[in-house]
């Protein structure tokens, strides 16, 4: 009677045990989580900066695209050596210089913002030697995992490390896109192609040049594209055409 009450017991119990959040009931594991949730946040926030800044500094579709080709190229070339690293050294050490180094390298881009020193070459470093740093994370915080969470509840880990990592990874990727504009011809012209560029949903950033008759937009592809853009110069009165 006793053998079938205990058995009963944990056949209850077990669902609650199997919850998916239940590995942040582990203290070591939950402060992974919350380390990891805060880097991802502060990920998320540099990215949104970096754009905005690169912006500001350079009106060339190209440049702006760099940012984020700088951001995934270390994970391209340095995941896999990453990994073979995870497994040789030991993991706390290594996860503690990889954060040291990608703090450096914020405190760095901090600095010069407040300096006022930064500049397109500066930030696509900058981007690239925080992408250098994160891809050596990924694998050292996969691989740690399993040191601090006991086996019973690593498949229900990932739920909760899903949530910790950097929004970015979730973020659509910006794009940049030059016009050329006809009928400016008064001083007024551009504040209205601005204003008609800046309505259009899905765009971040509209810049335009009344000499060069050219509209520089950044723009979400996921909510618009060129031709919602030149549609809408057009219908304000002013034609235009995607510089090629």
């Amino acid at each position: 009677m006793k053998a079938q009450t205990a058995f009963v017991l944990s056949r209850m119990q077990k669902p609650q045990a199997s919850s998916s959040f239940s590995a942040l009931a582990n203290v070591a594991f939950f402060r992974l989580w919350v380390a990891a949730l805060a880097s991802g946040t502060a990920v998320a926030a540099d990215q949104t900066a970096a754009r905005w800044a690169l912006i500001h500094f350079s009106e060339s579709a190209f440049v702006i695209s760099l940012l984020s080709s700088t951001a995934a190229l270390p994970f391209l070339l340095f995941t896999l050596p990453a990994g073979f690293v995870a497994d040789a050294v030991d993991r706390r050490p290594l996860l503690r210089t990889i954060n040291v180094w990608q703090a450096l390298v914020a405190g760095t881009l901090a600095f010069l913002g407040f300096r006022g020193m930064l500049s397109p070459a500066t930030l696509l470093v900058g981007s690239l030697a925080l992408g250098v740093g994160f891809a050596f994370n990924a694998p050292v915080w996969t691989a740690l995992i399993p040191d601090v969470v006991p086996e019973d509840e690593l498949p229900f880990v990932l739920v909760s490390a899903l949530a910790a990592l950097p929004f970015t990874l979730f973020a659509g990727t910006l794009e940049a896109i030059t016009l050329d504009v006809k009928n400016m011809t008064c001083a007024v012209c551009p504040i209205t192609v601005k204003k008609a560029l800046e309505k259009v949903p899905g765009v971040t950033n509209a810049k335009v040049d009344f000499d060069k008759e050219t509209a520089s937009v950044t723009l979400d592809p996921d909510k618009t594209s060129a031709a919602t853009l030149t549609k809408a110069t057009s219908d304000a009165g002013y034609p235009s055409t995607v510089r090629n």
